[in-house]
């Protein structure tokens, strides 16, 4: 192996290297104004102004600092499904996952274009999978052959075999590498040990000749990325648990890189699934990841579809409006929020509107507290309570450098249970404000706000303007689902696109329920639809927007409801649908 790559390498695995996000074209020498002489560091580059920094961090500033910006610090991602990642099976979920159950494929439009004369299945159309790697042996990823239906697998678990070319880590595993471990049988060249990754893709294009189960695309090719986990040092950033499945932002933008420069390489559309999410961030699109996914989803021939999450019914967002009265100077208004038995730690953000100045004070259930904060610019504090050991580092960010909104962060450390205030206060201006807990599987106990709020809950990236965000119902009654995050963005983005079926959908494991089967549906759907567009040449130039508008015509609507919603997008998916409109029915 190249030197170069090797020591690369090294760097994007170890923990001893911060791994730093930038949008302009910087050194480590530069960021740190000067600090570091000569810098311990490689890089990896997604656009011209778009890299990732791997920086020794005995070199750099720790995390806390205020030289960092927000952005800067990659954000962790978890799993959007709902059943228990640990495997429990009730017998609902074992007799869909192995008895052909095709309601949500009815119901989406796809088994009605799947047979003649449309005969759309995928056919020469790629479906990309960024999540916890896939089971390339199970029949529902082969062909009648027994040959595989997967082009290849990027495992960046995996340091022992051959970097993709243009990568620095993990290996490649092709579609030859993989037919001949299957013919010759011996160890599995990669696992996929939660399932997660296999479910969503069965859901979105498996097909099962002996059982019958059937995905959304059952003849399209698939190419899988498996995500390797969060490196330590952020998960004790944002206190994650350490047993949950959780991964960084960078990680996943290489992913996106490399299914780009598969499908340009076959000269074949792309559909690709996103079934991961986070709550951090402004929900308004604005990350450095839902920029990336603007550059990619606008290529031709691509189609991505991110999962909406399952944080609608989390009680983890609050939301807020002050309004300065006439001749005030300040207002102010007390969040409660419920802290669980077992919670060890968790990170919050506030983000305010302008032209409010935000500051805050927190008491604990004690009654211990923390006057409120003066703001300064760069200002960072921590704070120790002394009957409950808590700690709470609080930094305040006036202008967050994406949306120009105030951000404050409030990251607890061995939190007290029970009833927690945060005093928020507002001079200069009235304004809206909004703060989220973590993820639900990112939280150990039962942590929530008093008094929540279910709109804007869908999670990141979702809020990507150029992508196609879906919601989930359940497809056997026709409602919402209750736990699906809604939208809208916070900057008036109307997301979801549409709504798709996601409660107990068949998967070549077990039935599952969530936003990523959602999203499955929804990206194999994309991939029949490629087939015809792309494949067949009907509109060969389309592209993520051009895909979302197509269905979007094809949705259907209830006449008693109101579209855009934000719980429904503009309806729900309806692939047949689309090519009544077009057929002028």
């Amino acid at each position: 192996m190249d030197i170069e790559i090797q020591d690369c390498r090294n760097r994007i695995l170890s923990n001893d290297y911060l791994d730093i996000l930038v949008d302009v074209d910087i050194s480590p020498e530069v960021l740190f104004e000067g600090r570091i002489e000569n810098p311990d560091y490689c890089e990896q580059t997604l656009l011209e102004n778009l890299k990732i920094l791997h920086v020794a961090a005995s070199q750099a500033l720790p995390l806390d600092s205020v030289e960092y910006r927000y952005q800067y610090i990659p954000k962790c991602f978890g799993l959007i499904q709902d059943t228990d990642i640990s495997g429990g099976i009730t017998q609902l979920q074992a007799d869909l996952g192995t008895v052909p159950n095709l309601t949500a494929l009815s119901e989406a439009g796809i088994l009605a274009v799947s047979g003649p004369p449309l005969e759309l299945t995928g056919r020469n159309v790629i479906i990309g999978i960024i999540d916890t790697g896939i089971r390339y042996q199970l029949p529902s990823f082969r062909r009648s052959d027994g040959s595989s239906r997967i082009l290849a697998i990027w495992d960046q678990t995996n340091q022992e075999g051959k970097v993709p070319a243009g990568f620095s880590y993990g290996t490649e595993f092709t579609r030859e590498d993989i037919d001949a471990n299957l013919e010759e049988g011996g160890p599995l060249l990669t696992l996929d040990e939660i399932g997660h990754g296999t479910k969503v893709a069965g859901a979105a294009g498996g097909y099962d000749r002996t059982t019958g189960f059937l995905g959304a695309a059952p003849e399209a090719s698939f190419v899988v990325v498996k995500l390797k986990q969060a490196k330590d040092y952020l998960r004790r950033f944002y206190q994650i648990p350490p047993d949950v499945p959780c991964y960084q932002e960078t990680d996943i933008m290489m992913a996106l890189q490399y299914l780009e420069r598969f499908a340009v390489a076959f000269s074949r559309p792309i559909a690709t699934c996103v079934a991961l999410g986070t709550t951090m961030g402004a929900h308004d699109g604005s990350s450095l990841l839902s920029r990336y996914l603007n550059e990619l989803a606008s290529r031709r021939s691509h189609c991505i579809v991110i999962g909406g999450g399952n944080e609608g019914n989390a009680a983890g967002h609050y939301e807020g409006n002050l309004v300065l009265p006439p001749n005030g100077d300040s207002v102010n208004e007390e969040v409660e929020f419920l802290v669980g038995q077992r919670e060890q730690g968790f990170w919050m953000e506030l983000w305010g509107q302008i032209p409010g100045i935000y500051t805050v004070s927190i008491t604990s259930p004690n009654g211990e507290s923390i006057p409120e904060i003066p703001y300064r610019i760069g200002q960072s504090a921590d704070y120790t309570f002394i009957y409950s050991n808590t700690r709470i580092t609080v930094k305040y960010n006036l202008v967050e450098q994406q949306n120009g909104q105030q951000l404050i962060t409030m990251r607890f450390v061995n939190p007290l249970s029970g009833i927690w205030k945060i005093r928020v206060n507002i001079r200069g201006g009235g304004g809206g404000f909004h703060i989220w807990l973590p993820m639900s599987n990112f939280l150990e106990g039962d942590t929530y706000f008093l008094r929540s709020s279910p709109y804007h809950t869908l999670t990141e990236p979702a809020y990507s303007r150029e992508a196609m965000a879906v919601s989930t119902y359940n497809s056997t009654d026709g409602s919402f689902y209750l736990n699906s995050g809604r939208g809208f963005s916070t900057n008036g983005l109307i997301v979801p696109a549409l709504a798709a079926p996601g409660v107990n959908i068949p998967t070549p494991l077990i039935a599952e329920t969530g936003s990523s089967m959602s999203a499955a549906i929804t990206t194999g759907a994309a991939a029949c639809f490629l087939q015809w567009a792309v494949v067949e040449g009907h509109d060969p130039l389309v592209n993520t927007s051009s895909v979302k508008n197509y269905l979007i015509r094809g949705a259907k609507r209830r006449p008693e409801m109101y579209y855009p919603s934000r719980e429904w997008g503009y309806g729900t998916l309806n692939l047949s649908g689309v090519f009544e409109v077009l057929a002028g029915l």
